[in-house]
């Protein structure tokens, strides 16, 4: 038997109901494998779980928890089923589930969501079993095929570096917009204009652009304004600069 341990970093997702339903279910599948190798090497197990003291439902239940933290407090539940409402609350900052086993099958599970990048979003993992190493691996495979069905490119805009490359952009684009202006064409002045506006936009974005985007009625909303303001403003540049090249060519002015 070995001990094995390892955290992972999850990329960037949509958080919603069915993802925590779907991560529960592969945990519930994991340790249920665990679960059966238990009884079967344990006489004393056996016993327990032939009389009804002991099966997988109960220990699951009392081992497997999900805690909601918002800017208020934090709420514990242990099943996704028993959370009643359509969508997580407007000021969630996190969502966590826990596997922790209260019998001698060592397999503890941390998985956390977080809305901030400086946290990540991660899976701890930490297991004493024969094949720690692999179990561990398969678990964390597992996983990260769940969360790539809610994949977002958040973890983009996110990025230091991107974000680096955005405030090059802006500075750039609003020195040559001020000093530059008498010698710009039109389409040029409207390029830069659009990217001195669309850089900037998309830095504020990481401000409600979480790197986790939870399913919440505000969330929601600054979905669908964030791409009617998205392509809005790319159609403005779009549009300018070719109503510009076009007008040369066929107006000569």
């Amino acid at each position: 038997m070995s001990k094995y341990s390892a955290s992972y970093r999850l990329k960037s997702c949509d958080v919603n109901k069915s993802l925590v339903k779907n991560i529960e279910k592969f945990v519930q599948l994991k340790t249920k494998e665990s679960f059966e190798h238990y009884l079967k090497n344990r006489e004393e197990s056996k016993l327990s779980f032939s009389e009804g003291k002991l099966t997988f439902e109960k220990w699951f239940k009392e081992s497997f928890s999900i805690s909601i933290k918002d800017k208020i407090g934090t709420e514990v539940i242990n099943s996704i089923d028993e959370y009643q409402r359509e969508k997580f609350p407007d000021n969630i900052e996190s969502l966590g589930i826990s596997f922790h086993s209260y019998l001698s099958i060592p397999i503890n599970l941390e998985i956390e969501f977080s809305a901030e990048y400086y946290y990540k979003s991660k899976l701890n993992i930490s297991t004493s079993l024969v094949n720690s190493k692999e179990f561990t691996k398969t678990f964390f495979d597992g996983i990260r095929e769940v969360v790539e069905e809610r994949r977002n490119f958040n973890f983009i805009l996110h990025n230091r570096g991107i974000q680096s490359i955005l405030i090059a952009i802006s500075a750039f684009s609003l020195n040559v917009v001020i000093f530059l202006y008498p010698k710009l064409n039109e389409g040029q002045f409207y390029s830069f204009v659009g990217l001195l506006v669309l850089a900037p936009f998309l830095l504020l974005s990481t401000l409600f652009k979480t790197y986790a985007f939870f399913d919440t009625k505000r969330n929601e909303s600054i979905k669908r304004f964030y791409v009617w303001f998205f392509y809005a403003l790319l159609a403005f540049v779009i549009f300018n600069v070719i109503f510009v090249l076009l007008r040369n060519k066929l107006l000569g002015f």
